[in-house]
């Protein structure tokens, strides 16, 4: 991929889904993640998710495509508990 130079990247929401598609920075000029609550300093539930308390399950497959793009974040999850 080629630098994208000045373009400029809004991400709204920062879900998991947000946070992967924020992963442009590397390609864009900035990225901004526009977000209606707090983003909690720990993994955990977020207020103002009505999902965040449901169970999850990242497969091997979608771990493997997360750190493709995020490198280090599986151990990131493992450390937290996740």
């Amino acid at each position: 991929m080629s630098r994208a130079g000045g373009s400029r990247v809004v991400v709204v929401g920062a879900s998991m889904a947000g946070m992967l598609a924020a992963a442009v920075k590397d390609v864009a000029g900035s990225v901004e993640i526009v977000e209606a609550h707090e983003v909690p300093e720990r993994l955990g539930p977020r207020t103002g998710v009505p999902q965040a308390v449901h169970i999850h399950f990242l497969q091997t497959a979608g771990i493997e495509a997360v750190e493709a793009l995020l490198p280090g974040t599986g151990d990131l999850l493992t450390a937290e508990g996740w």
